[in-house]
């Protein structure tokens, strides 16, 4: 993966929260997903599927190095059909999925809060539709 392209909302999105989106991977890499308790382009948690590699990840960036806290292999998407992804974050706890089915789960404390949005690999050519940022329940 050569760089990220991120699109986040201005104002702060709530610490506990679900973000989804609907995706079609076009061209390219095929790699893209949600992000959240973004700070800055060097300090966020992402959640991301490889259509490529068959893999989807959680991951946290920190100060620009990006550590792998979940990752779910062999996965069996359709490549010419839209997806639904999405993560739920409450406390310090990650849940991740792909067209409903719950794929991986994560735990990490390190951002509190921070802006939401999407994201795509550098060398992707990825649709996005129908994003959603919402308040979930919890500490």
């Amino acid at each position: 993966m050569r760089g990220m392209s991120l699109a986040s909302v201005v104002d702060d999105a709530p610490g506990n929260l679900t973000v989804s989106v609907k995706l079609r991977f076009v061209d390219g890499d095929r790699v893209a997903g949600v992000l959240w308790r973004y700070k800055d382009s060097a300090n966020f948690y992402a959640f991301g599927v490889s259509l490529n590699d068959r893999t989807a990840s959680i991951f946290r960036v920190t100060d620009g190095n990006r550590v792998r806290l979940a990752l779910a292999m062999d996965l069996d998407l359709d490549p010419e059909t839209w997806h639904s992804i999405g993560i739920a974050h409450i406390g310090d706890q990650m849940r991740a999925q792909v067209d409903g089915i719950s794929l991986m789960r994560a735990r990490d404390r390190m951002f509190r809060a921070g802006r939401a949005g999407i994201w795509s690999a550098g060398n992707s050519s990825n649709w996005f539709d129908d994003v959603r940022i919402a308040s979930a329940g919890g500490s």
